[in-house]
This record gives C-alpha cells, sequence and structure tokens, in this order.
C-alpha cells in the first residue's frame, strides 16, 4: 500500500524511468543519516534594504544519502507574505545530484489541493547509476509580496518536513532522511531618521593635547524630547561609545532649544582620527577639517543622527622645525 499519495507527474516520470520498479514504498534505514534541509537555514530580511517584489534563492540539499534515484520536495509557506516565482534544476553544477545525468524534472504550484502557499518539484533519473552523497536537489526563488510597517515583523516557517518530500531509491523504496524546515523574516523598517543638530567642544582639536574629554551638545527636532535618547547608543562615527556617565541636560547655545551633554573618550578619538586621516597630508599642513558624526536611539527605537565639522591641528614640536618623527 502506498505511504503517501504521489503526484501524477512524478508517477508519470517513474513509470518512465524505471519500468520494473514497485510501488509498494517500504521505508529503509541507511547506516548513516540523511538530511534534506535548505542552505542556509535562514532568510532574514530588512525593509529598510528589500521591498515589494525583492527575490531570493532557497536552495535545497541533501546529505549523505545512499543510492538515490528519484527525490521529491515540496515546500509550504505563508502565502500572504511570499511565493514562489521561479525554479531551477541546477543542471549545470558539479553538486546537483543529477549532474550530467539524463533526468526527468517536473514542478506544480498548489499540488495535490494543498491550496495557495505550496509548491513542489521533483526529479527522477533516467540512468541506470544512482546518486550517493552529499548535493543539490533544487533552487527554488521566492519573491517578497509584502512589507511589514515600523515595528513590526512578519514570519514564515519554510516547511519541508512533511509527507510530500522524499527521496527513492531504484526499487521504489523510501530511503530514510531527516527533513529540516527553514525560516524566513522580514521585519520593518526602523523609520525616518531624525534631523539632530550636534555641536562638539572643542571646535579644534589639538591631538598633542592630553585632556580627558570630547563634549557634544545633541539637540532633537520638535516635538522630541532628547530626556528620551538612551545614551547607551550613542556613538561618534559609528565607531566611538559616549560615555554613559556625566551626561546632562542644558541649553549650552542658548538658543532656547533643550539639549543633551554627553562626552566622549578624547584618546579614543585621537587615535581613530590618526587613523582614518591622510597622515601625510595632516604633518604637512599641521590641520585638517573632518567630520564628525553622532548617531543614537531614543528610547522607542527612533533613531536620530546628526554631523558637525572640526578642525583637528597637529603642532610641530619645538626644535625640530617640519621634521615630524613618529614613535
Amino acid at each position: 500500500m502506498l505511504k503517501r499519495i504521489v503526484s501524477e507527474v512524478m508517477l508519470t516520470l517513474l513509470l518512465i524511468g524505471m519500468v520494473s520498479l514497485a510501488f509498494n514504498i517500504k521505508p529503509i534505514r541507511s547506516s548513516h543519516s540523511t538530511i534534506i534541509y535548505l542552505d542556509p537555514s535562514s532568510y532574514i530580511f530588512d525593509a529598510n534594504k528589500v521591498s515589494v517584489g525583492y527575490r531570493f534563492n532557497v536552495t535545497v540539499k541533501v546529505s549523505d544519502v545512499e543510492n538515490l534515484l528519484a527525490w521529491q520536495v515540496c515546500i509550504l509557506y505563508d502565502e500572504s507574505l511570499i511565493n514562489v516565482s521561479r525554479v531551477f534544476e541546477p543542471v549545470w553544477d558539479p553538486e546537483y545530484v543529477f549532474y550530467e545525468n539524463l533526468a526527468l524534472f517536473a514542478y506544480a504550484y498548489a499540488p495535490w489541493g494543498l491550496g495557495n502557499g505550496s509548491f513542489a518539484c521533483m526529479s527522477v533519473s533516467l540512468e541506470e547509476e544512482t546518486f550517493s552523497g552529499s548535493g543539490k536537489l533544487v533552487i527554488i526563488e521566492f519573491e517578497i509580496l509584502a512589507i511589514p510597517s515600523v515595528g513590526e515583523t512578519y514570519s514564515s516557517i519554510l516547511n519541508i518536513n512533511n509527507d510530500f518530500t522524499y527521496l527513492l531509491d531504484p526499487y521504489g523504496n523510501d530511503i530514510l532522511a531527516v527533513k529540516q524546515d527553514g525560516y524566513y523574516e522580514i521585519s520593518g523598517g526602523a523609520g525616518p531618521v531624525l534631523n539632530a543638530t550636534v555641536d562638539v567642544n572643542p571646535h579644534a582639536l589639538n591631538l598633542r593635547s592630553r585632556g580627558r574629554w570630547i563634549t557634544t551638545y545633541i539637540e532633537l527636532p520638535e516635538d522630541y524630547d532628547v530626556s528620551d535618547i538612551n545614551v547607551s547608543t550613542i556613538l561618534l562615527n559609528d565607531s566611538i561609545p559616549a560615555e554613559v556617565h556625566p551626561v546632562g541636560i542644558g541649553d549650552y547655545d542658548d538658543d532656547g532649544v533643550p539639549d543633551l551633554m554627553v562626552k566622549f573618550d578624547r584618546a579614543e578619538l585621537t587615535s581613530y582620527i590618526l587613523t582614518n586621516v591622510d597622515i601625510t597630508k595632516l604633518f604637512e599642513e599641521w590641520f585638517m577639517t573632518i567630520t564628525l558624526t553622532i548617531t543614537g536611539e531614543l528610547y522607542d527605537g527612533t533613531q536620530f543622527q546628526g554631523s558637525t565639522t572640526i578642525k583637528i591641528l597637529m603642532p610641530i614640536l619645538r626644535g625640530i622645525g617640519r621634521h615630524i618623527f613618529l614613535l
């Protein structure tokens, strides 16, 4: 008695390729664990980087199989989020299980009355030699249909662990295999980035100075409160974290708009500058103008960013003129 309903397409292929195939499918155990899986197993996207219509490939692989003559993969997914757009039999790839073999390949959308959100494909080798080892079965292309709102996440299991996914040997026996599902997720973008006003003190930074701090003042647009800024998220040029203490709220520039005062380690900033500027030009001209960018988040996840410019100075040491020696 059949273990599962076999599609008409697969049945036809099997009849063509294996006249003597017995359809009393009996599970057999291999001496090792065969796995059918997706590579990679997870497909994680950010709505800030992709949009509706974006496509991605899901590669289905098998590992440690013996005497493979035919395979079928059925994948179930949330059709409101993604849908199969194309399918590829990777005949060009040496990792394909039936590479350079004559094989019949077929696929179907919503097979066996499973409805939308299901797709199946199958292949049977028409060669006498079977496949043993690890390799690719098929590449399935998906298209993104829906984008979540800010703060939301859409996800779907890419289910291949079902009765319609299986492997067959030349005698029609079902090759036992572990079937590992995959995972799709897309998170809503972080929303618009607030344009913050920042001021840095000192406006001219002496790179030979041994001061402890660089002080920054951050103002947010109207209707936003600097007291809502999560200080632990603040970075200078995406590299240097703000000190958690000291911090303060005031009006540094007396413009009637509250600002948040935070400090950065001066030695860290000096090291960053010397690593990222044209040292030769700096020593030749003694000063340069650079841009400093402050980024961070409010406690609700809203992001902000602001930039300003400062001068950096590399004074000439007394007694050695314009000749500078780096230690």
